[in-house]
């Protein structure tokens, strides 16, 4: 569909990003409103540094617990999309497993 679709004006990349958008049910208006939180999901030595920095300058929350995800509107509104992707990324491995893996499992840590 995407590629039978696209033109000058309307590349590849954006036609497949409005198809998965509209699948998912991703609005303009949650594009345009501030990303209340982030998940960490794999680090390293070099990134427990740069996480800890990002912590302090407390622009972002950073989620490396379930516990710690925010409960504003905004938040859980992001993590009831970040959830539904997931959940369609499950689906497509060898052994599907629940749906909000990411938000139930500690990051990866390489150290």
């Amino acid at each position: 569909l995407a590629a039978l679709s696209q033109t000058k004006r309307f590349t590849n990349a954006r036609i497949r990003r409005a198809i998965w958008f509209s699948f998912f049910g991703v609005t303009s208006s949650d594009m345009k409103k501030p990303v209340a939180f982030t998940r960490v999901l794999a680090l390293d030595t070099i990134g427990r540094a740069v996480l800890r920095e990002a912590k302090k300058a407390e622009r972002i929350t950073i989620v490396t617990k379930p516990s710690e995800a925010p409960d504003a509107p905004i938040a859980k509104k992001q993590k009831e999309l970040s959830d539904r992707t997931d959940a369609v990324f499950q689906l497509t491995k060898p052994a599907p497993t629940v749906g909000n893996l990411a938000m139930l499992t500690s990051p990866y840590f390489k150290g």
